[in-house]
């Protein structure tokens, strides 16, 4: 099935916090079929522009507080 990216999410560059398995892989694979980019490893040459987290805590939270 072929999926038509949205407008606008080729600027996004998401990451997931909090959620694993399975969950964790269905809603990276919607983003990106939205069109947005998946940023899994932050490192301080790779930024996000979104969050999606399962608790306002942690490693990911924290930087995006900042955005």
């Amino acid at each position: 099935m072929a999926y038509e990216p949205i407008q606008g999410m080729e600027l996004v560059d998401a990451t997931v916090s909090g959620y694993h398995g399975s969950e964790r892989q269905n809603l990276i694979k919607l983003m990106t079929h939205a069109g947005a980019s998946f940023v899994g490893v932050l490192s301080r040459s790779n930024a996000f522009t979104n969050l999606v987290c399962w608790k306002f805590q942690g490693r990911k939270y924290e930087p995006a507080k900042k955005l």
